[in-house]
């Protein structure tokens, strides 16, 4: 716990270090290899004491930040205190890279997503500049399956298993609305083996 009287952001409220002080390595041996601690986020308040729960783990150096639960019950993974979402994963040296493995045969590995009937599913595929400007979205009302990209919807499967591309109320079961003064044409090419 904390002595101070006024408590302000940045102030930490306990911390617990994990270490081994009397290795025999010596340097990167006994510095601190993990810790945890309580982190103020705000200047509390008779009606606030936002508080963020910082883990720290080392390799070769004194631990540092790797994951955190922010006060909004958001965890961030290598974000340090930008948590913007209720799970943020970043990566700022190498890919940021999610991993899902079944752990024996006969098991399969699931990501589920599951929204309101009356709401929608969405997969984002962003950059920088537009975080959604890619995407795959199921909408539950009318249950249909959209692909968008660069921000716009292109290709659509509705309930019935019909079949939009540039269309959002397919009529057959394939149905091509092509944008404004263009041809709807589906263009097929035969294969053929390269030769000397």
């Amino acid at each position: 716990s904390t002595a101070e009287t006024t408590v302000v952001a940045n102030d930490v409220l306990g911390k617990i270090n994990f270490k081994a002080p009397l290795e025999a390595s010596g340097t990167d041996a006994i510095l601190v290899g993990a810790s945890i601690h309580a982190l103020a986020t705000d200047t509390f308040a008779a009606d606030n004491n936002a508080t963020d729960l910082i883990f720290s783990t080392g390799a070769s150096e004194t631990a540092t930040e790797k994951a955190r639960i922010s006060s909004d019950g958001k965890l961030g993974i290598g974000t340090g205190g930008n948590v913007d979402e209720l799970l943020h994963v970043q990566n700022d040296s190498n890919n940021a890279v999610i991993k899902i493995e079944a752990g024996s045969s006969g098991t399969g590995a699931r990501l589920q997503m599951i929204s309101a009937t009356n709401d929608t599913a969405e997969f984002y595929l962003g950059d920088s500049g537009d975080s959604n400007i890619g995407r795959i979205s199921y909408n539950h009302t009318n249950n249909y399956l959209a692909i968008h990209t660069n921000d716009t919807e292109h290709l659509r499967l509705d309930s019935n298993g019909k079949l939009g591309i540039g269309e959002t109320s397919p009529t057959g079961y394939v149905h091509i609305s092509p944008p404004s003064g263009n041809a709807p044409t589906m263009y097929f090419e035969q294969y053929t083996s390269a030769t000397d």
